[in-house]
């Protein structure tokens, strides 16, 4: 929820997901506003709020759906069931954007997995089978490393200031 400026309230935690599961290069893919939640509850709301259930929860409101029957165009507008306001779906991925929209547009991204991380300002949490791991990691030391599941290790400093600058592609 948002004020009427559109603007989170102040006690609101901005928990922001990336996508390092299935991925050769980590991507910010979310940010997604929880108010009046504690750390884990906000993490619980992230992630079940970036599950493609009955829609994609990174396309808008309603969506084009393509449908041909016996050769007829049944294509129509529907409603997205996964579409959450509190959900900003970043799009600035180059070929990952190819790829969703080269398909019309209707995927959107894949669902948070197991793997995959989520960042509350300086906290970095791993989705793991049951829940979050916080990362441990020293901020101060430029050469703390995070291993990817496909054995890429990026360092862990870059994954903080590319959510801070709110860039989409950690290097």
């Amino acid at each position: 929820m948002t004020n009427q400026t559109n603007q989170p309230a102040e006690d609101a935690i901005i928990v922001t997901v990336v996508h390092t599961a299935f991925e050769d290069r980590p991507a910010i893919v979310a940010r997604v506003t929880c108010e009046g939640m504690d750390i884990t509850e906000a993490l619980e709301y992230a992630y079940r709020s970036t599950q493609n259930i009955d829609g994609s929860w990174s396309r808008a409101e309603t969506m084009w759906v393509r449908k041909v029957r016996n050769g007829f165009d049944q294509s129509r507008r529907e409603y997205n069931a996964d579409f959450n306001a509190d959900v900003e779906a970043i799009w600035d991925h180059g070929d990952l954007d190819d790829l969703v929209l080269s398909r019309g547009g209707q995927i959107g991204y894949r669902s948070t997995s197991m793997h995959d991380l989520m960042v509350v300002g300086s906290r970095i949490y791993e989705v793991i089978s049951v829940g979050y791991e916080e990362v441990d990691y020293d901020l101060g030391n430029d050469d703390a490393l995070w291993m990817m599941p496909t054995g890429r290790k990026i360092p862990v400093r870059n994954i903080i200031v590319d959510v801070a600058t709110q860039r989409a592609e950690v290097a």
